[in-house]
């Protein structure tokens, strides 16, 4: 079971660093189409200007061909780096994987001749993981409060998992991000559906769609609860676009914070991300900056 373990650890290594790998290529091709468009949209305005001159028109297609492919070339050659990058993962772990037996080698698979003791364990302290909104007291599955708080600076807060331990703060890097780009990020995700401890990028929980549109948006986080997201941003009373909004101290559910009193959120399984006022529903509501 032990080599199971180290697998799976592998494979989440792998696919997250082959996911970061893409999402590079997928802004490089953004990138590219956006240039090439804006390229083909003033030759088109040109040719319309100048349609009783057919050699001017010619050259300026040229001239066209020479600027877009500089774009074209940066976009292949993203794809290409992509790929060879995903490669070298997946040979860097190639031992580990084959070292895994077929199921039915395996002795702990019930089968003639194989003994099988299985031993209870413990569930993980993070077992009970908030991650949505139901009712406004942010509940999870099964209908069982992870966490209570009486608000903010009072000193008084009860975790899950009986360890006692508060979560933990990640560090970032706010690269290129800004508030414009995070909201911008987060309103592309508009109407995925909600997917409990899923973080994109076709479905979400409220934690994945934080982690998501912070990475997509420039700032290089790793992937937590809201809980650990309101332990990791840096406090602000005054919230701008781009902010997150938690509810809760520690924090039940985050949201992206658009302005006007508005967040982008996956509110409960059942819904999709959405466009939601920042309603108070009984616990305290912070805001953390990541840029």
């Amino acid at each position: 079971m032990g080599k199971y373990d180290k697998a799976g650890t592998a494979l989440h290594d792998v696919l997250e660093d082959s996911a970061a790998s893409l999402d590079t290529a997928a802004g490089a091709l953004e990138t590219a189409e956006s240039e090439i468009t804006s390229i083909c949209n003033r030759l088109v305005e040109y040719a319309d200007e100048h349609s009783d001159d057919s050699d001017a028109v010619a050259t300026e297609v040229g001239n066209a061909i020479d600027a877009a492919t500089p774009h074209k070339t940066e976009a292949n050659t993203a794809v290409t780096t992509a790929m060879t990058k995903i490669q070298g993962y997946l040979d860097d772990h190639e031992s580990t994987f084959a070292a895994i037996k077929a199921p039915g080698d395996q002795t702990f698979v019930p089968a003639p001749g194989h003994t099988v003791v299985w031993e209870p364990s413990t569930l993980p302290d993070d077992f009970m993981r908030t991650t949505y909104q139901s009712g406004g007291d942010g509940t999870p599955p099964g209908g069982t409060t992870p966490y209570s708080a009486t608000g903010p600076g009072t000193g008084t807060t009860s975790y899950a998992g009986g360890s006692g331990a508060p979560p933990q703060p990640l560090s970032f890097a706010p690269g290129t991000a800004t508030g414009d780009r995070i909201v911008e990020a987060a309103r592309m995700h508009l109407g995925k559906p909600y997917v409990w401890g899923a973080n994109g990028p076709s479905a979400f929980d409220c934690s994945g769609l934080v982690y998501y549109t912070l990475n997509q948006a420039g700032v290089k986080i790793g992937d937590t609860t809201a809980a650990g997201y309101q332990a990791s941003g840096k406090p602000v009373s005054t919230p701008q676009p781009g902010d997150m909004v938690f509810f809760g101290h520690p924090a039940g559910h985050v949201g992206v914070y658009i302005g006007n009193g508005q967040m982008i959120h996956a509110p409960r399984p059942g819904s999709e991300v959405m466009v939601a006022s920042v309603a108070a529903d009984g616990r305290p509501v912070s805001y953390r900056r990541f840029t």
